[in-house]
């Protein structure tokens, strides 16, 4: 993810096919959070795979900040269950038809 130039961030995705996307990273640099830089990665990855049906992802459950910019960006909290002895939350959206 760059800004003016200069990375600033990253986002990973993997296909699984039919459409369904999982996001397996999305960091932007502490300094540059709160600018929209994170949301345009999210709409940069729905423009680009225009076949996308549904995308998911996991967030660690203590992370409050992140859970609510997934859900400010159309995703909806499926269930929270355990990693190892790690809280975590899966997220998913799904295109409108």
């Amino acid at each position: 993810i760059l800004c003016d130039g200069m990375p600033v961030g990253v986002i990973s995705v993997s296909d699984k096919g039919d459409g369904e996307y999982f996001i397996g990273c999305l960091c932007v640099l502490p300094e540059y959070q709160g600018r929209g830089i994170g949301s345009e990665a999210i709409c940069h990855l729905r423009a680009s795979r225009p076949n996308w049906r549904r995308m998911e992802l996991v967030t660690p459950s203590d992370k409050i900040e992140n859970i609510s910019f997934y859900i400010k960006n159309g995703f909806e909290v499926c269930c929270t269950e355990m990693d190892g002895n790690v809280p975590v939350t899966k997220l998913f959206a799904e295109k409108k038809q």
